[in-house]
């Protein structure tokens, strides 16, 4: 009697398990990105995309550099009426595809280059089809909300500003709540 070798069965086992693993990003782009709630299935492609980050600062002060989740946001002025303040940088990864996008993304800033915070923040809303920014509202209370868009949205609070750097002429006026919801500490 004949043996059988198993090996054409694994070389076509392991060829239909890496079928899935591929990071082209034209092959992902070709299925809609699963609902938030919705579980990737095993045969969707697993898409690691780099999102811009777009900065908004409501608060009262300039922020002299953030990051969220290890990569560079830049420095943000005060917004105005027309703009949140900062421009775009690149980029932040995100996981559209396979496991779902970490729950919560650490975002560091300092105004002054000498205190350092830090606050770990959850996406809000949905994720769009073609999502292209990770979007990063600092308010005047001290929280940050996180939320990705297919392009930079128009500011969520129009406010007035006195200098680039500052929300109001008198100095005493101008509050810093980065430590009610933050963890801070001097030096990076």
């Amino acid at each position: 009697m004949s043996r059988v070798s198993p090996l054409p069965a694994l070389v076509v086992l392991a060829s239909i398990a890496l079928a899935g693993c591929t990071r082209d990003p034209s092959i992902a782009r070709a299925a809609p990105a699963p609902a938030p709630a919705q579980a990737a299935s095993a045969d969707q492609p697993m898409l690691i995309r780099g999102l811009a980050i777009e900065g908004y600062n409501y608060t009262d002060t300039g922020i002299g550099h953030f990051n969220v989740g290890y990569a560079g946001g830049g420095n943000i002025a005060v917004s105005s009426p027309t703009s949140g303040g900062g421009g775009t940088t690149c980029c932040v990864r995100v996981f559209l595809h396979g496991p779902p996008p970490p729950p919560k993304y650490r975002v560091e800033w300092t105004r002054d280059g000498d205190t350092w915070c830090t606050q770990d923040v959850e996406v809000t809303g949905p994720i769009p089809a073609d999502p292209g920014y990770m979007e990063v509202h600092f308010y005047r209370d001290g929280h940050i909300e996180l939320a990705v868009s297919e392009m930079p949205a128009p500011p969520r609070l129009k406010l007035e500003q006195a200098h680039d750097n500052s929300r109001h002429e008198d100095e005493r006026l101008n509050v810093n709540n980065d430590a009610v919801y933050s963890r801070c500490r001097l030096g990076y």
